[in-house]
Parts: C-alpha cells; structure tokens; sequence
C-alpha cells in the first residue's frame, strides 16, 4: 500500500469545517436578517453585538473574527418584479464591507512558507475559519 503524504499541518484550517462553517454563516445571517425586520429588540442586538445576536441561532463567529453590523442609511426598498431579483438594482448600495488584517511582512527567504501557511490557517477566508 503507498505511504499517504500528509499534507495539513498543525494549525492549518480542516477544509471539510471551513465550508460547513461557511454555510452555518450564510443560514443564520439570512436568519437574522429576518428576525431583524420583525423584531425590533433583536435589531438593536444584532447592531450593538452581532457575534450575541448570532448566538441566538446556533452560529458562534470564527476565532479572531469581529462583525460589525450598520443600517442601512439610503433610501432604496425591495422590488417585488416577476423574474427579477428585488434587490438587484440595490446591490451596490447593500454591499457589505469585510476588513481583513494585513499580517506583518515575514524575512524574505521566509515568505513563500509563511504565504501558504497563512492561507491554510483559513484566514484569508473570514467566514470560515474554525
């Protein structure tokens, strides 16, 4: 039987959980978008402590990640047009805003290594590190 290479290595990110967490994310957002728009105590919520908010449907925020929720602050509304997105001519106002740290610059002869060890942390991914 050939010898099967590892390739992960100690806090590399399991790929496998980094898309399960990826979809947790995208379900309890859309959950709590939902719960935003009928209640307004758990708005409030999820724009003062959102990773508390998100707790409310199961879903704990990535170590290391921060989320910040704001209102929207313009004028558009949905548009409910048969075989249309209602709120495709508002993506551009709706677009959400993702800060990710820069990480400080490793010796040169380091950085190939460093490069792909950062990336298999997940970190270049903020949703789905775990």
């Amino acid at each position: 039987m050939p010898e099967i290479m590892q390739i992960s290595q100690v806090g590399d990110e399991n790929t496998i959980m980094g898309l399960k967490a990826d979809e947790e994310w995208k379900y309890a957002w859309a959950r709590a978008v939902a719960k935003a728009w009928e209640s307004p105590g758990f708005r409030d919520l999820l724009l003062t402590d959102a990773a508390a908010a998100l707790k409310d449907f199961g879903y704990t925020m990535p170590q290391g990640t921060k989320l910040k929720v704001e209102s929207y602050a313009g004028d558009c509304q949905y548009q409910d047009e048969k075989g249309c997105n209602g709120w495709m001519q508002f993506k551009d106002e709706l677009a959400s805003e993702v800060t990710m740290i820069l990480p400080p610059t490793p010796d040169l002869e380091k950085r190939a290594v460093a490069l792909a060890d950062y990336q298999a942390t997940g970190r270049t991914y903020p949703f789905t590190c775990v």
